[in-house]
């Protein structure tokens, strides 16, 4: 899904030249969650860094495990 995301937003990433950072994420990760409202959540704040970043800046997105079992995702500019 979160390959799905970043590759998505290519195009307005290439549009502002803005590169989004290559998703290093463990197969073996798995989130509960609503696949079209989790999709569409990361979708608009992927664009809206992507549309922060500076000129040839960089978007990207996090995932972390966090102690507690759950998992981290942050979209970062």
């Amino acid at each position: 899904l979160l390959s799905e995301v970043a590759m998505a937003a290519n195009t307005l990433a290439m549009e502002r030249k803005v590169r989004v950072a290559p998703l290093e994420v463990a197969s073996s990760l798995h989130v509960q969650a609503d696949p079209t409202q989790l999709r569409t959540a990361l979708t608009n704040l992927l664009k809206n860094a992507i549309e922060a970043a500076p000129h040839e800046g960089l978007a990207a997105i996090k995932v972390r495990t966090l102690e507690t079992g759950g998992v981290e995702i942050a979209i970062e500019d």
